[in-house]
């Protein structure tokens, strides 16, 4: 990890189980709404996931279904690499199956290639491979 992590270094990058949300603000936008949807979003959404996340056993355990990367990063933090490597593992697996049904999409299957190699890199770096 780097002194000073990028944004995709992030582990709370990975939230993939909340909805894809997108406000619209324009000199238009009704700002008091606005503020109440944020509002709403933060206290039915993103904080329950922070409270139920805040603990990096519990996180490692989410991002399993969203991100098996990232949770074989966790894995390995607190210690656990023998599930760090069924992690990888099963990503990688995961990621060859996604190029598989890519075929007629170079530019799909390109992406996922890069995402393999990533991990692949990223695994051995570790030796978790």
């Amino acid at each position: 990890m780097p002194k000073i992590p990028r944004e995709s270094s992030c582990i709370l990058r990975a939230i993939g189980s909340f909805p894809d949300r997108w406000w619209k603000i324009d000199s238009a936008a009704d700002t008091a709404s606005l503020a109440s949807n944020l509002r709403l979003y933060w206290l039915e959404t993103v904080w329950p996931w922070l409270e139920s996340n805040k603990r990096l056993p519990d996180a490692a355990k989410t991002l399993e279904s969203t991100n098996r990367a990232a949770a074989a990063a966790a894995r390995l933090v607190l210690g656990q690499r023998d599930e760090a490597v069924r992690l990888v593992k099963v990503g990688i697996a995961d990621l060859e199956s996604a190029l598989e049904s890519q075929s007629t999409y170079p530019a799909n299957a390109e992406l996922i290639e890069g995402h393999i190699q990533n991990l692949r890199g990223w695994a051995a770096r570790h030796d978790l491979l």
